[in-house]
């Protein structure tokens, strides 16, 4: 099976989302399929996307305003000279390029989030642009494969009514190995994330290190005016740093934050990257949310209540967990599931069953 990959991300090496492209593309050629690799992305980050093996398109923005249109043009031109069995499309705007290919190949759409409710949050002009033009593409998509059950069961996606699945985020686990247990002589959490992401949660992430002055946390991607509050003193940010960069600080740490304030999304379950990549580390994780992969919690992972008083309400409960974990790691058959393998020989088995329907 021929699959073109099909994705529209700025971000390159510091981002989790490069390095879980990069790890489904390997998997899909390792299960046999023949993939290419296309992607729109920013200048600074076409090296990255460049240096996976499966790139066969790394598209940049031309000068003028309207670069980005003509960036996804001419790669959905790309993608349509391959001649592909199937395309994975990453779910984002619509444009002409992409309504193409769904007339021509089936076109299978990820779905990574509420992008209606994200857009609402980020951007009124995408928002709006969203709500006009989405049903385009999602009407004429050959399936949807869904990260979490609550989208799939979402108003947003249900109304379409095109053949789904659900395959939580996976990780590579033979990529990391687990980080051996830290002797910090008090606590440290650590925070990975991006930056602008309203539902991170980093005024919750201030709220525990205030709460805790003698732990230190660690937030690496957003930057220090991303916070609304003073910055209490054991709080260190480190703004953007890529995998390399930031692994001593995740080996360093006792405990990891996921996503604290999905309740801006209107959302109560995720499957995020960062959560992934903690527990291969051997991290347990404080969370504000259901993990799709865990539906009925697990021992390392502390979820909070969803809502604005997330942190403030639990603080008891968060350093009894902390306190727990000191010098503790996550076993690894704990988390087996979460492998990519596995997960992508799924994705693939519903590709092909689209492709050939």
């Amino acid at each position: 099976m021929k699959v073109a990959f099909l994705a529209h991300f700025r971000g390159g090496s510091e981002s989790g989302i490069l390095r879980k492209v990069a790890s489904q593309t390997a998997a899909w050629t390792e299960l046999g399929a023949q993939v290419g690799l296309f992607v729109a992305t920013s200048p600074r980050s076409a090296a990255a996307w460049s240096e996976i093996p499966a790139a066969v398109s790394v598209r940049t923005p031309p000068d003028g305003p309207l670069g980005l249109l003509r960036e996804r043009e001419d790669l959905a031109a790309d993608v349509r000279r391959w001649l592909p069995d199937v395309v994975y499309a990453r779910h984002g705007l619509v444009y002409p390029g992409i309504l193409r290919l769904a007339r021509r190949f089936p076109v299978v759409v990820e779905v990574n989030g509420d992008d209606l409710a994200e857009f609402r949050l980020l951007s009124p002009r995408r928002y709006w642009l969203a709500r006009l033009t989405r049903g385009l593409l999602l009407r004429r998509a050959a399936g949807l494969v869904f990260v979490t059950r609550e989208l799939a069961a979402s108003p947003s996606f249900t109304g379409f009514r095109r053949p789904s699945v659900v395959i939580g985020n996976g990780f590579d686990l033979a990529s990391v190995e687990p980080a051996p247990p830290a002797r910090n002589p008090q606590a440290r959490l650590i925070f990975l994330g991006h930056p602008n992401t309203p539902w991170h949660g980093l005024e919750h992430i201030a709220e525990l290190a205030a709460a805790t002055p003698d732990w230190q946390v660690d937030v690496v991607g957003p930057r220090s005016e991303e916070f609304d509050q003073p910055i209490p003193p054991n709080l260190v940010v480190h703004g953007l740093m890529s995998g390399g960069a930031y692994r001593p600080l995740l080996a360093s740490a006792d405990v990891a934050i996921g996503t604290l304030k999905l309740y801006r999304t209107a959302m109560t379950e995720a499957s995020s990257l960062k959560v992934r990549e903690y527990l291969a580390t051997g991290l347990p994780v404080i969370l504000g949310h259901r993990d799709t992969d865990f539906p009925d919690g697990a021992p390392f992972l502390l979820e909070l209540e969803n809502g604005p008083r997330c942190v403030l309400d639990a603080t008891p409960r968060i350093r009894a967990f902390v306190e727990a974990w000191a010098g503790r790691r996550v076993p690894r058959e704990a988390i087996a599931h979460l492998d990519t393998r596995p997960k992508e020989q799924a994705r693939l088995d519903f590709l092909a069953s689209v492709a050939h329907a």
